[in-house]
């Protein structure tokens, strides 16, 4: 679904309650535990590069996640993908300027 509709600039909420159903995922092994990690991980780093109206919140999630996992990690991914959300929000802010006008 999120291949399909994950682009559009009114998806921000979709990706925060997929974000909220990966972590709700339970794990009761430590592979596990690790699994939904990292695709609550890729699910942030593909949000975060989306140009959508909670972008932000969704940046702001994105740290405060990788922040409460590891932070020695944290640093190295938040610096790789800043650059990345940077790019993301700036197309955002053209693309809103388009959206605003459709009646």
């Amino acid at each position: 679904m999120l291949n399909y509709i994950g682009t559009d600039i009114a998806s921000g909420p979709l990706w925060m309650e997929y974000i909220t159903f990966l972590k709700a995922l339970p794990a009761t092994t430590a592979q596990e535990g690790s699994q939904r990690m990292t695709s609550i991980r890729k699910a942030y780093q593909r949000a975060i590069v989306t140009p959508t109206h909670h972008l932000e919140q969704l940046w702001r999630d994105y740290e405060n996640f990788e922040n409460s996992v590891s932070r020695a990690l944290a640093k190295g991914l938040l610096s790789e993908y800043q650059p990345k959300y940077n790019s993301a929000r700036a197309i955002y802010r053209e693309r809103k300027k388009y959206v605003e006008d459709i009646d």
